[in-house]
């Protein structure tokens, strides 16, 4: 389906565009391009899984409060002599 001549030609082609300063062609540029994106998700996605685990390991650690006179924002509202705007918004 995809015969070495059709890669050859493509190859062909993409060298015609010329390289750069540095001796890379635009095909070289472009493959560092997409590792470099590649990297930095996958550091990223380490990064997100890594700190999940830490936080996940460390919850049992932290006590369990039971708040049996829990208020709401309104109640706190009024209790903290906030402006009538923000105990109207709170409501």
């Amino acid at each position: 389906m995809y015969p070495y001549s059709k890669a050859f030609a493509l190859l062909q082609e993409i060298k015609h565009l010329g390289v750069f300063e540095d001796g890379q062609s635009y095909l070289d540029k472009f493959r560092n391009l997409v590792t470099s994106i590649g990297n930095s998700l996958g550091f990223a996605r380490l990064l997100r899984s890594a700190s999940i685990s830490y936080c996940s390991d460390n919850i049992e650690f932290l006590p369990e409060l039971e708040l049996e006179d829990e208020k709401g924002f309104k109640e706190m509202a009024e209790l903290a002599d906030l402006t009538e705007i923000t105990k109207e918004s709170a409501g």
